[in-house]
Order: C-alpha cells, then structure tokens, then sequence
C-alpha cells in the first residue's frame, strides 16, 4: 500500500488550500503561472491577460482593475478597428 509523502499530506489538510505550504514555492508558481497567462494573452489576444494583479499578488487592486479596463479598450480596438 502506498502512502503520500509527508510534504502532500501537509498541502491538503491546511485550511486554506490555495496556498503552498512554503512560501518561496507559493510566489514562484504565481509568477510563472502569471508569466504564461501573459505570454498566451498577448499572442491571442494582443494585450496581457485580465485580472494579474490578482494572480500575481492574491489581491485586486484599484490598479489592476484600471489596468483591466485600459486592456479591454485595446482589445475591442484591435480587433474592431
């Protein structure tokens, strides 16, 4: 019988399971999950992704909803005009 690792059995019985169990790892995985999200964003639709600040840093700021809006004014513009 198979047993999972003790740093697994960590993850999933802490009470917020949105975040890692360390820290370095946590901000790590943001990044480069934000990074990506920026990279496909760009390529499809020619601006960076919605809602970053979010990914990035767990909170929405009234900088990223602003940021949000400008992105969606340059999305409708090129690809309308």
């Amino acid at each position: 019988q198979r047993s999972m690792p003790l740093g697994y059995v960590v993850a999933f019985t802490k009470k917020d399971p949105l975040h890692l169990p360390w820290i370095e790892g946590e901000v790590a995985h943001r990044l480069l999950w934000a990074d990506n999200a920026d990279a496909i964003s760009n390529l499809y639709a020619g601006t960076n992704a919605l809602k970053r600040d979010y990914t990035r840093t767990g909170q929405r700021t009234k900088k990223g909803a602003v940021d949000d809006g400008v992105n969606s004014l340059t999305r409708h513009y090129v690809n309308n005009f």
